[in-house]
């Protein structure tokens, strides 16, 4: 079973890679309207933030979770260099946020 301390790994990496999107997706699309993307990099941040010094509730649930988080967070950095669309890149913030969001419930 995961512990806090992997859970809250897990949300400060989602929470990289969001900003790292962030980054990746202003450097590519210079002009582009980034405030959904930045919305989306700050929910990241305050998941993964409000996560700092909460225990587990002991939910069995929270190992597929934070499967599923590490899973997109790793989706996520793998696209840094190839993803040009603001579009896709929102999709798989918003993701991201919705993932983190959900394990994020498991602390308490």
């Amino acid at each position: 079973m995961a512990t806090a301390t992997d859970v809250i790994a897990s949300l400060k990496q989602a929470a990289d890679a969001a900003s790292n999107a962030y980054d990746a997706a202003v450097a590519a699309n210079p002009d582009g309207d980034f405030k959904a993307l930045h919305k989306a990099k700050m929910a990241a941040a305050d998941a993964a933030a409000a996560a700092i010094g909460k225990a587990l509730t002991g939910d069995p649930a929270v190992t597929a979770a934070q499967k599923n988080l590490d899973a997109a967070t790793a989706d996520l950095n793998s696209k840094l260099a190839t993803l040009k669309d603001l579009a896709t890149w929102l999709g798989l913030l918003n993701n991201l946020v919705s993932l983190a969001t959900t394990l994020s419930r498991f602390l308490a």
